[in-house]
């Protein structure tokens, strides 16, 4: 209490030269009051009658504008309006609604301009107005206008033009001029043209317009104000410095802010020197530490002696010129900074009132590094930030904003406007639109915008830069948008840079001879990159890849299939073994089209995730693959039809030799024995089972393709129609039999007896395969196999074929079986039931025709084979031509000459020939054959030879013959030809040839044909 008191001493002591400078000012109330009232109404009356006058001009303005308006209004128009939403759409109301806009824009405080008019109902609705139809002040045609005053109703009816307001709606209070539109023909009100302005506009015209008026009140008022101030002062001044007096020495001793009264002390020639501490307040010893009773009447040098020279001439300046000084400075004795103002406050001394900003300046120490900082790395990393403050219209940029568009930060003269037109200028014209629409867009609704765009600096260098822009919001509304600005010229080149590389790798994956992809594993197959080939050899396209289910469902249509592939993937990217990322012969399958197939290797990339595929198209390959293998199979069938038929082949000339003697004596046996003799059954039996060796015998040289064929231009639907009655009886009645032979069917080039036997052993073969009955169908048809059959058959050649088709509704074939189902002795009878030379005698046969046959069946569905010969232009039928001549058997005397080694054979030949009616001779080898023939006294019209012989073949014999009897004919006969007159199982041309085992019918007719030739 006592250290308050020295101080409230100390305080009393400053203030007491503050009461002795008050003089009395006196003024007796009753003068007051009546100055006061005088003043008042003066100034009432004075501003009444300015604001009056104005207000009247105000409406007379007004009302003049509303009629020149009205008067460009088109009547007619105004009277096509029905005030209705329909007027929307009519051209009327559109060159109307133009017209609002028109006069509202060019009228100055014009706030809406209107047409309205009175309904039926007697109420107000308007026609047409100025505002937007988006805009929440539209009115449209037919709202009806509630909030009318009786005045207002007077434009309606009365048709006088009028000045109404203020009025107050729902939009607003107005001041209305309104004028009546006069239909000059019916002399009614066709509507009211209405034109408002808002009362605070009318309000603040008519202060501008009585503006003395108000000057002279207001100075009324303020002297009044003085005067009551003066007076209250004068009554209240004792009080007022007592209680001043008493704050201030509370003041003193309460503020927060450190308080020292000083006196200086300066030298004789009147220079500061040193000041004197005379009173501190508990702030000032709070925040520099010094206690005020160890330093009052003590020199500051006295109490901080290494004391700097600037508070004492900063101080001593106040003290001699007594103008104030605001300044802050480090006290390094006391190691703070302070804030400092201070003022003289007698002459000689001086005030310092205080505060200890060592905080602030430490926090404003780190911003301003924090901000050097920023602008260290802004100009390091180019890039720039701004603020746009919507509300205050204030732009603000940071350094490297100045610096990349190579702007003077100190170039106040320009406003924030100014500094954005300046700064779109830097743009190119289209860079600066798409930069000005993206700004205003996120000014106006927010939107977020990123750009790069060619940029130039106000010294013209080029660069790209990048500028960025968001919206700032408070309470849903838009109060600033930051952004910034960002050279990114060499970011620019270095991605292009990078993007000209990455076209040439492109380039060059893309033209590789190998599919390339690159694509993540895990969580799924996402690719980043393909080239054509890959897409070429999946046969998709690169947009197909879009995402890993697209490619999977198109590239692997069959589901099993794809979830297979898909595990095998998962499965071996898991393992880690190299070997297992190697997957060939992948098929690629579409539907209509043909397989084709891929080999792919795949490299890991573990630490990325990612495999790259390399993908070839080894189709050509597998194809080659399976030529090779299948033309290995061929080669072993074909060995094996060799080991055959050089069985059949070495047992057939001495088997047939023998077959030929025992048919044809035991045919001429039942020819001589009576009916009913033992021996003619027994004749008969030996019969049958030498036809059935030899049909054997035929069996084995057919599948083996050793049997001579008699090529010969035919017509399969004259075959098949010949064979049809015999083909019935051997199927039985259970099976129905049903042909569809194709009109107008092309020849083919075969021979007739050979593909009768095909024809039978299907048919027999289908038969055997509907135990339990069913449908047999044969047919004919011309068919094209194009390239594609072609492909998926590699032994056939695409061109015109005649097929014959054989189906049967039976039992069907089993795949396993489909493979051996030519191959000689293979049946899938029960044993007993079949000697499985049957369809291999069919293969065959057709082989060696030329021609091809494939067989399509499944089990339970039945079975189709398909037979396919060439198609030849030849439209004559030979079997047609050579069955509509008759043929006499019998001879006419002719010398024939038989060459056989074999003396059975031989023996037969000729009793055969004499029983014919014809002179024989006989030889057993070729060097006999020749002394006959060349004994000239002897005719020979025909020689017949055995093929082969143990010197020379027939063949040559034939032709020794023919040198000595150029006109000979000949015919040849055997049961095994091997190459003497037959090129790969074709008969030459103009050959002659009987097969033995032979008929006695069979060998006359023939003997008749060649001589008759």
């Amino acid at each position: 209490m006592r250290k308050k008191s020295v101080k409230r001493r100390e305080m009393s002591e400053w203030t007491d030269s503050v009461e002795e400078t008050r003089k009395p000012f006196l003024m007796t109330r009753a003068r007051t009051a009546v100055l006061i009232l005088i003043v008042l109404a003066t100034a009432t009356i004075l501003g009444y009658l300015g604001i009056r006058d104005a207000d009247k001009r105000q409406r007379e303005m007004l009302l003049v504008q509303s009629r020149l308006a009205a008067v460009s209004v088109d009547i007619e128009d105004v009277a096509k309006l029905t005030g209705t939403a329909a007027d929307i759409e009519s051209p009327d109301y559109a060159r109307l609604k133009e017209q609002m806009k028109y006069i509202r824009a060019v009228t100055s405080r014009c706030r809406f301009a209107y047409l309205m008019r009175l309904n039926e109902a007697g109420e107000i609705i308007f026609l047409v107005d100025s505002e937007p139809s988006e805009s929440t002040d539209y009115s449209p045609p037919g709202q009806i206008y509630t909030e009318a005053s009786k005045s207002f109703f007077g434009a309606f009816k009365g048709g006088v033009p009028l000045v109404e307001g203020p009025v107050k709606d729902r939009w607003g209070a107005w001041i209305s001029g309104l004028v009546p539109l006069i239909d000059p023909e019916s002399g009614k009100i066709s509507a009211v043209f209405g034109m408002d302005v808002e009362s605070l506009v009318w309000y603040r015209e008519l202060a501008k317009e009585s503006a003395f008026f108000a000057a002279v009140c207001l100075i009324a008022i303020a002297f009044i104000a003085a005067m009551s101030v003066l007076q209250v002062q004068t009554n209240r001044a004792s009080q007022r410095i007592a209680n001043s007096k008493k704050k201030y020495e509370t003041l003193f001793v309460e503020m927060l802010d450190g308080l020292a009264v000083h006196e200086m002390i300066f030298s004789e020639a009147g220079d500061p020197l040193d000041y004197r501490f005379l009173a501190v307040n508990p702030a000032f010893e709070r925040q520099t530490g010094l206690k005020g009773k160890e330093i009052i009447g003590k020199t500051a040098l006295e109490v901080i002696p290494g004391l700097e020279s600037l508070w004492i001439e900063t101080y001593g300046r106040v003290a001699i010129t007594g103008e104030p000084e605001h300044f802050s400075h480090i006290s390094r004795d006391l190691a703070k900074y302070y804030e400092v103002t201070a003022f003289r406050n007698a002459p000689g001394q001086f005030t310092t009132i205080f505060q200890d900003i060592t905080k602030n300046k430490i926090a404003e120490n780190a911003l301003r590094e924090s901000e050097e900082l920023l602008n260290a790395t802004q100009r390091i990393s180019k890039v720039g930030g701004w603020e746009w403050d919507i509300r205050a219209q204030n732009m603000v940029w940071t350094e490297e904003t100045f610096r990349i568009h190579d702007f003077d930060p100190e170039d106040s003269g320009l406003t924030s406007s100014q500094f954005i037109e300046r700064s779109l200028k830097c743009y190119g014209a289209d860079a600066a639109k798409a930069v000005e629409t993206a700004f205003k867009a996120c000014v106006e609704r927010g939107e977020p915008y990123d750009l790069e765009v060619p940029f130039t600096s106000a010294k013209g260098r080029k660069m790209w830069v990048r500028t960025i822009g968001n919206a700032i919001f408070e309470k849903g509304d838009i109060v600033k948008v930051v952004g910034n600005v960002m050279d990114v010229t060499e970011l620019k080149f270095a991605r292009d840079s990078l993007k000209e590389r990455e076209d040439f790798i492109r380039a060059v994956l893309d033209n590789l001879p190998i599919g390339i992809a690159v694509n993540s594993v895990f969580p799924e197959i996402r690719f980043e990159y393909i080239n054509e080939h890959f897409a070429k050899y999946y046969r998709i396209g690169k947009e197909d890849l879009t995402s890993p289910n697209d490619f999977w469902e198109t590239v692997y249509k069959d589901d099993e299939f794809r979830e297979e592939v898909k595990k095998r993937v998962i499965d071996d990217c898991l393992s880690g073994d190299p070997a297992r990322m190697i997957w060939e012969m992948i098929p690629i399958k579409r539907e209509g089209e043909a397989t084709t197939y891929i080999t792919a290797r795949n490299v890991q990339i573990p630490e990325r995730n990612m495999m790259i595929s390399m993908v070839w198209d080894v189709t050509e390959r597998k194809k080659a693959e399976d030529a090779l293998r299948h033309a290995e199979e061929q080669v072993k069938q074909s060995q094996k039809m060799e080991a055959v038929g050089r069985l059949a082949g070495g047992i057939a000339h001495d088997f047939n030799n023998m077959l030929t003697v025992i048919n044809n004596y035991a045919e001429m046996m039942m020819e001589e024995l009576p009916d009913g003799s033992s021996l003619k059954e027994s004749a008969e039996q030996i019969l049958c089972a030498g036809r059935r060796s030899a049909e054997l015998t035929k069996q084995l040289l057919a599948f083996s393709r050793k049997q001579p064929l008699e090529m010969k231009n035919l017509n399969l639907n004259r075959i098949v129609s010949g064979i049809e009655p015999m083909l019935r009886r051997i199927i039985g009645e259970d099976i129905k039999l049903r042909t569809h032979l194709s009109s107008g069917l092309d020849n083919t080039m075969a021979d007739p007896r050979q593909l009768e036997q095909a024809i039978l052993n299907l048919v027999v073969n289908s038969r055997d395969a509907m135990p339990g009955g069913g449908c047999l169908t044969i047919e004919t048809a011309d068919i094209e196999l194009d390239e594609n059959y072609a492909e998926l058959h590699p032994d056939v050649k695409s061109g015109s074929y005649v097929m014959l088709s054989v189906s049967d509704t039976g039992n069907g074939i089993a795949e396993a079986d489909k493979e051996r189902l030519f191959e000689p002795f293979f049946t899938t009878k029960e044993r007993g039931k079949g000697t499985g030379l049957g369809l291999a005698t069919v293969y065959g046969i057709v082989k060696q025709s030329g021609g091809h046959i494939f067989v399509y069946s499944e089990l339970g569905k039945g079975a189709t084979f398909k037979i396919y010969l060439s198609r030849v232009d030849l439209d004559q039928d030979e079997e047609e031509i050579a069955a509509k001549h008759s043929v006499r058997t019998g001879g006419g005397g002719e010398r024939i000459l038989v060459v056989e080694d074999e003396p059975g054979v031989l023996k037969l030949a000729v009793r055969l020939l004499e029983a014919g009616g014809y002179s024989t001779v006989s030889a057993t080898c070729a060097d006999d054959a020749l002394r006959i023939c060349a004994d000239t006294n002897k005719s020979v019209d025909l020689l017949i030879t055995d093929v082969v012989m143990p010197d020379i073949n027939g063949r040559e014999l034939a032709e020794r013959v023919k040198k000595l009897r150029p006109n000979v004919k000949v015919l040849y006969m055997s049961g095994y030809t091997e190459n003497a007159i037959v090129h790969h199982g074709i008969l030459d041309k103009d050959i002659n040839f009987i097969s033995k085992p032979f008929n006695v019918e069979d060998f006359t007719r023939k003997v008749r044909d060649v001589l008759d030739s």
